[in-house]
């Protein structure tokens, strides 16, 4: 079982190679003529979010819903971004 590491902010360095890659989804402009969609935009994000803030770990046998939650996880925190509370 492959132990998932603590997710963490990304540094000022590392979100500025982020937005290099054309992937943040922050500047995604939905009235432009976008070659991608905006879900290949998060999708592919997050698999850089993975290969680069992560780098160290080995991610192979992880069930991919996991990944997804460890990448936007750190995606929120980059942000400052809080995950929405539920109403009970």
């Amino acid at each position: 079982m492959t132990i998932l590491p603590q997710a963490r902010a990304m540094s000022r360095n590392e979100l500025k190679a982020f937005r290099a890659t054309g992937l943040d989804p922050v500047f995604f402009d939905s009235t432009g003529d976008n070659q991608l969609s905006f879900l290949k935009l998060t999708v592919l994000g997050n698999d850089w979010i993975l290969d680069n803030i992560y780098k160290d770990h080995d991610f192979d046998d992880v069930p991919n819903n996991q990944l997804v939650e460890l990448a936007e996880k750190t995606f929120r925190m980059t942000y400052g971004l809080e995950k929405e509370v539920k109403n009970s």
